[in-house]
């Protein structure tokens, strides 16, 4: 039997796993975990963004399944971005190591490390971020860009406040942000970045 967790638009929870490892789920996810895990392993399914502390078990593989992609770990933090809209699912690991595969390929990253998995093309991809933070944010009540292109953070903005952002410049689109605003309110979020760059906005109800 499979327990299904499923976060609202504006919720963000945190639960424990039978096996004791620690989950939490930002908003607009949903975890599917069986009530007890078995003896040959340790399986979840996830669609969203999740961060997870696994608790320690040499001898059961604990493995998240999203979309394509598995990311297998023993004893280790990471963060899974994986929703449904989004072309790439990215994994970045905190602590510990974890192998990220599908049936072509796999990779195997150390703290610090990001694995990008393209769903078109089903590759996998491996980098090194300076700033882990930037995969925690939504836990620290942050946002946290890294050279980060407007289109990709208005994805983000989107899922935290329920709202719909339409980028008239293709110029704008590809622009890369960095930096870190507290994100208490979507007004200070817009106005810090149009402080930082040329740009201008409207807000007609929850369409910005």
């Amino acid at each position: 039997m499979y327990k299904r967790q499923v976060t609202a638009r504006d919720e963000v929870k945190e639960l424990m796993l039978p096996d004791g490892t620690k989950v939490w789920l930002n908003k607009h996810t949903t975890l599917k975990y069986p009530r007890e895990f078995s003896e040959k392993g340790r399986n979840v399914y996830m669609e969203g963004e999740a961060y997870f502390e696994v608790a320690k078990n040499p001898d059961k593989r604990f493995v998240v399944t999203c979309n394509g992609v598995d990311i297998e770990a023993l004893g280790t933090e990471f963060n899974v971005k994986a929703y449904p809209t989004d072309s790439l699912i990215t994994t970045t690991l905190a602590k510990g190591k974890v192998k990220v595969y599908n049936n072509k390929e796999s990779v195997t990253l150390l703290p610090n490390g990001v694995a990008t998995y393209n769903l078109k093309r089903q590759t996998i991809k491996a980098s090194v971020t300076d700033d882990i933070s930037i995969a925690n944010y939504w836990r620290t009540g942050q946002l946290v860009c890294n050279a980060e292109p407007l289109s990709s953070i208005a994805q983000t903005i989107e899922r935290m406040y329920n709202v719909k952002i339409n980028i008239n410049d293709a110029k704008l689109r590809n622009m890369k942000f960095t930096g870190t605003i507290q994100n208490n309110s979507l007004t200070n979020v817009l106005y810090v970045m149009s402080l930082s760059y040329p740009l201008t906005y409207t807000v007609t109800d929850s369409v910005i």
